[in-house]
């Protein structure tokens, strides 16, 4: 399972979760125990976007460090402008293909899948079985 899926699946199991979807109480635990099992990764990809961030980016007036788009009023030379455009293009692109590279890595750690027969009557709707497919097993 790739970094993109444990976001992808961690979002489709918080929206079963938060809107109060009726399943059993033994979907309802194991998919809380996935929640937990996903912590670990989104909470190391968070941190190296952080790094990411503080690395290349800008301290604001109130503290905040960003990647922030120069403003034009802030240049008395066009040409300064235009170069300070291209840098903030560059590091932002830098970033996120930093971040898409382990976005698309593996994440390491078992995860424990549904099985079919405790999933498929749990009372989970077609559409959400369906996003969950890859995690049920026969």
């Amino acid at each position: 399972m790739t970094v993109n899926d444990v976001f992808k699946y961690n979002g489709i199991i918080k929206n079963i979760i938060d809107n109060g979807v009726d399943v059993t109480p033994l979907v309802k635990f194991k998919l809380l125990g996935m929640l937990k099992q996903f912590e670990p990764v989104l909470d190391n990809f968070e941190k190296i976007r952080n790094e990411q961030i503080y690395k290349y980016g800008k301290q604001d007036s109130d503290g905040n460090y960003g990647i922030f788009l120069p403003k034009k009023e802030d240049f008395e030379d066009e040409k300064k402008y235009q170069d300070a455009v291209a840098e903030y293009e560059t590091i932002v692109k830098k970033i996120n293909d930093e971040l898409e590279s382990i976005a698309k890595s593996e994440a390491d750690f078992e995860l424990q899948k549904f099985n079919y027969a405790d999933i498929v009557d749990s009372g989970l709707s077609a559409d959400y079985l369906l996003e969950l497919y890859d995690l049920i097993e026969e």
